[in-house]
Parts: C-alpha cells; structure tokens; sequence
C-alpha cells in the first residue's frame, strides 16, 4: 500500500494513457514512413504548450532480423507500431524508427536532439526481440567485460542494449514524467561452461527522485518470452478501446492481463 502511494504521488498529473486534449490532440493523417521513420506532428505552439511543456513520443520497431543468426522476424511488429502510434493522437510529436541495429545511437541521437526542450512526458516504446541477458564475453586479460546484462533489447543484428542504460539516458531530456512500454521477451540467454569470475559492466545507479518519474511496463513477466500474435500492444490497444481511451497508469498492468484472461491467452505483463 505503501508503494502504491508513492507511485500515485509521483504520478500525479499523469493520470492516463492517451488522454485526449483537444488542443494537443493530432491526426494520423501527418504520419510518414520509411526505413529510419519518422512521424513528426506539427507541433502546436500554444499557451498551454508553453506552460506544461512537450509531450513526446518516441518508438522504435524491430521486425527484421535477417541480420542475426539467432532471431527470427517478428510479423506483429509492424502492427504494433500503428496501435501504439493511435494511442498516443494526444501527444505533440512521435518519432518512429523501424529496424535499426543501433539501438543506443538512435536513443543517443532523441536525447540530443531534445537536450534543451521543456518535455511534459516522454513515452518510449518498443517492440522487437529482447532478453534478461545471462551471457557475456569475457576479456581473459583484463577479467572484465563491456557487454550488457540483465535485461536487454535487441538490435536487428543482435547487438544487445541494456534497459538499464535505457533509462539512464532517456533520463538525460529530464522529462517531467518517462514511461516505457517495453513488448519483447524476458527470457534468458543460455550461459556459458566457463567458471571464469569476471567483473560485469558498472552500471550508474538511478537516483529515487529520478526513479519516482519512471514507469517501466515490460509486455512479458520477467524471465518470460512474448508472443508475436498476442502481443502486449494489441491487448494494451483492445483495453484501450474498451476504455474509451483513457487507461490509469496504475490499471493497466492490470486490465491487460484480465483481457488476456478473458480471452484464455496464458501470458502475463
């Protein structure tokens, strides 16, 4: 009950997702599409706009993974991108990037872009191979390792990029409130045979201020994979029509894993 407090008092003013203000609300009809795509939407430069600052969107769509030797294309992918991208009309710019190996230059690049810009809320979403990585290259000479653990997305040619650094660079546009809707799996890496002991990659702590401003919903419960048919966007999208579209922060883990439910889908977020 405690936490439950805290989150709602961090939340404050964030009450739901896809909220529709008529004054930021914007068309689909804006939206273009390509290899490194891109919806930008006008943005409105109205007083309320001013006052409270941008709402910002930012996807990143991962279906084709003929780069990796160990992945295979994900169909759902492309699907998910036009549900989420409907269920933020409300926001004042959403960047979408299909298919990118890179994934840090590309959230690199957002950040500093958006260095110097007032962000109400930044909402981050992906879809896209992931993993709770359990598997890493060890530098015999040096004992350590540079490549990331725990849970990772998953960049078309496999390269792997942590969510904790995620976080911590999003971190960077000091958006009033970060969100992250993450639709990919959470199931581990096979390990390796070496009982070689290495020192993992430093990993900056966040901050409980910083912390109080970021809500993280993972599509899959942890050490889980996600299902390319049912995936968690589609059912976030189903409860979201239901809903009329508005879903409180705190509910929706909630009423996903119902609608699954109801449906005899046995998968959990």
């Amino acid at each position: 009950m405690g936490v439950q407090k805290k989150l709602k008092s961090a939340w404050n003013g964030l009450k739901t997702l896809g909220s529709t203000d008529k004054k930021s609300s914007l068309s689909r009809k804006n939206s273009t599409r390509g290899t490194m795509k891109q919806t930008k939407r006008k943005q409105k430069q109205t007083a309320e706009t001013n006052e409270n600052g941008l709402k910002l969107g930012f996807m990143i769509l991962n279906s084709d993974y003929s780069k990796s030797n160990s992945h295979s294309n994900l169909k759902g992918v492309p699907t998910d991108g036009v549900l989420m991208e409907e269920m933020l009309t409300s926001y004042h710019e959403v960047v979408i990037v299909t298919d990118t190996s890179d994934i840090e230059k590309q959230v690199k690049e957002l950040c500093e872009k958006h260095k110097n810009s007032h962000i109400e809320c930044l909402h981050f979403h992906y879809s896209g191979h992931g993993v709770d990585n359990a598997t890493i290259q060890v530098d015999s000479k040096k004992k350590a390792t540079v490549t990331p653990s725990g849970d990772c997305l998953v960049g078309c040619n496999g390269s792997l990029y942590s969510v904790h650094d995620l976080k911590q660079e999003l971190l960077k546009c000091n958006p009033g409130r970060l969100v992250l809707t993450l639709d990919s799996c959470r199931n581990t890496n096979s390990r390796g045979s070496s009982t070689e002991t290495v020192r993992l990659r430093y990993k900056k702590a966040i901050s409980n201020q910083d912390q109080q401003r970021i809500a993280v919903i993972y599509g899959t419960s942890d050490l889980h994979t996600a299902s390319d048919t049912n995936t968690f966007t589609h059912e976030l999208h189903r409860v979201y029509t239901e809903e009329n579209g508005e879903i409180p922060i705190l509910e929706i883990v909630r009423k996903v894993n119902q609608s699954w439910a109801d449906r005899n889908i046995e998968q959990m977020c």
